[in-house]
């Protein structure tokens, strides 16, 4: 049975659990591998109507609204401390107007154990 854990850094864990074959005495096997994942946030500021639904639920408080004007004459959001980023896309579901995307890239580099 496989497993995947999402750590908060972007970091995805997978390990083939350990068996016991009882066929061939006692066997452990034991494997984890080690990938991180590249996200890209993007929000479209022409679509964005500065609405703060984001704001509000965005769990690390990246988010605030911009002293820009857009072409729409909206004050859209725009990520303020892009650091603080957890990728956890509650700003992209809480959208009404589907202004904000997170997309993850897989790394090139695999580490192995």
């Amino acid at each position: 049975m496989e497993k995947a854990r999402k750590s908060w850094d972007g970091t995805f864990n997978t390990s083939l659990e350990s068996f016991r074959d009882n066929s061939k005495g006692s066997h452990l096997i034991h494997r984890e591998e080690h990938w991180s994942m590249a996200f890209n946030y993007s929000i479209d500021n022409d679509r964005c109507k500065g609405c703060g639904l984001c704001i509000s639920v965005c769990p690390k408080n990246v988010l605030e609204i911009s002293s820009q004007v857009n072409m729409k004459g909206y004050f859209p959001v725009y990520q303020a401390r892009p650091g603080d980023c957890i990728f956890c896309t509650a700003c992209c579901i809480m959208c009404p107007d589907v202004a904000i995307t997170i997309t993850e890239t897989a790394d090139d580099a695999v580490e192995q154990e």
